[in-house]
């Protein structure tokens, strides 16, 4: 759905025009890669259980 469409839509059931905007910039952010900013390495990533190992653990034995 075009932004502008989300938008008219979302004035349409109610939404203030101000918020329509805003939610449509957001979900433009996201559309670009807003949350992509950090690349996520699949080799260095530490499972939960691990974590709780690792610093969890320690910190509380502290």
């Amino acid at each position: 759905m075009p932004l502008a469409d989300f938008q008219a839509r979302m004035v349409q059931h109610g939404a203030s025009p101000s918020l329509a905007q805003d939610m449509a910039d957001m979900v433009n952010a996201q559309n670009n890669g807003i949350y992509d900013a950090e690349t996520h390495d699949p080799a260095s990533a530490t499972d939960f259980r691990q974590w709780c190992r690792n610093v969890l653990k320690p910190a509380v034995q502290s």
